[in-house]
């Protein structure tokens, strides 16, 4: 957080070490400085109905790391110029 504003978008993977990324999108979006952050997931492990799932608690996009970065960028690039 920079002057007290949040960042344009936050980029978890979903299968993390301490805590899965389900956790901190669902953390993120039930804090009041951050709800409104956009959510960008990229996974590396293909996890059946991800997509869905991460999509259904309000995650902007999601990826997984096989199919490219390009999406991804472009993702990134949507959010950057709508701010």
């Amino acid at each position: 957080m920079v002057d007290g504003r949040c960042s344009d978008f936050i980029l978890p993977d979903i299968v993390m070490s301490e805590m899965d990324g389900y956790e901190v999108i669902k953390a993120l979006k039930s804090n009041p400085r951050t709800t409104e952050m956009q959510i960008l997931v990229m996974t590396g492990v293909e996890i059946d109905g991800g997509r869905v799932k991460t999509l259904s608690v309000g995650v902007a996009e999601y990826f997984t790391k096989s199919g490219g970065l390009s999406r991804l960028f472009d993702a990134a690039e949507n959010i950057l110029v709508d701010r």
